[in-house]
């Protein structure tokens, strides 16, 4: 279990504390059979700019903030990072071999 220094609402905050878990875990001499991430204390959106915030942190609120946009207008599946275009590729191409 792990609590983020600063709020946040971006998912790649959120899941590279998810993966350091999940790193942490598979290193144990039994293999991970099921990992769940779940988020508490949800407020309304709001950041304080720390003194050494770099210009990064704020281009990357505006991504998400552009694809949350686009998802909510095209569906989920409008926006994906270039990795999940192969697993899905490869899933429609099993899927097509069944038939």
């Amino acid at each position: 279990q792990t609590t983020l220094p600063q709020p946040t609402d971006l998912e790649g905050e959120i899941f590279d504390a998810a993966f350091a878990l999940f790193q942490a875990a598979a290193g144990r001499s039994r293999p991970v059979r099921l990992l769940g991430v779940g988020v508490a204390g949800l407020q309304a959106p709001a950041r304080q700019l720390g003194l050494f915030d770099s210009a990064h942190d704020t281009r990357a609120e505006k991504l998400a903030e552009a694809v949350d946009k686009i998802r909510a207008r095209y569906g989920w599946e409008a926006v994906k990072r270039a990795s999940q275009i192969e697993d899905d590729e490869e899933a429609k191409g099993d899927a097509s071999a069944d038939h």
